[in-house]
């Protein structure tokens, strides 16, 4: 079953709240994928402030649209 985190329908959400729920994302041990549902362009304004440990010690598939390559 799908779960929404906070900024997927939040309009205007902070890079912060952003990057927050993708780490919470792949923390959760019951979240088997993540899926991106914003594209590259608001990504970049976060991406490299994220902490590296959540994804390494919690690999899992990541999809995503719109250039979400980076991430990877």
């Amino acid at each position: 079953m799908p779960v929404e985190y906070p900024t997927t329908s939040k309009l205007g959400a902070s890079a912060e709240e952003r990057s927050a729920d993708l780490v919470a994302a792949f923390e959760d041990s019951d979240i088997k994928a993540v899926i991106a549902t914003i594209g590259g362009d608001d990504q970049v304004t976060y991406i490299m402030n994220l902490p590296s440990e959540p994804f390494v010690n919690n690999p899992k598939p990541f999809f995503g649209y719109s250039d979400n390559s980076h991430f990877l």
